[in-house]
């Protein structure tokens, strides 16, 4: 029976986003859920974004490398969310630069299921162009 109930909350009430075509879209979903679910179905949605696909028009504030990774800071971030940015390649890296605006293309890694705090996401960035307009 619990295997049961724990579906149907799957189903009906936690639904996956496969593809959040702006960063808005996809604060709204976790902040709405954050405000409907209880403690134990928030940390059994968190895990249901990822994956989630993403295309998000951002401000470069930083890149930076740590743990073998590249870190890539993005200026106009939202408080509700901490996201972190990662891209592979040095070589990738290298062409973020500094105030100018990218659409970010990537996908969700994992994100902290804590609903008391502000919820911190992983991004891996698959590629990115150049925005003029932001």
């Amino acid at each position: 029976m619990k295997k049961l109930a724990i579906l149907i909350l799957s189903i009906f009430i936690i639904p996956h986003m496969a593809y959040a075509t702006n960063m808005s879209d996809f604060l709204n979903l976790v902040n709405n859920k954050r405000e409907q679910l209880t403690s134990l179905q928030f940390r059994e949605f968190t895990p249901t974004l990822k994956g989630t696909k993403i295309d998000w028009n951002s401000e470069i504030q930083n890149v930076s490398h740590k743990g073998g990774v590249y870190v890539v800071n993005l200026k106009n971030t939202p408080n509700t969310i901490h996201f972190n940015y990662y891209i592979t390649s040095k070589e990738s890296a290298l062409k973020l630069n500094k105030g100018k605006w990218y659409i970010l293309s990537g996908e969700i890694k994992s994100c902290n299921p804590d609903p008391y705090f502000d919820t911190s996401c992983d991004v891996n960035i698959i590629s990115f162009k150049s925005n003029s307009n932001p």
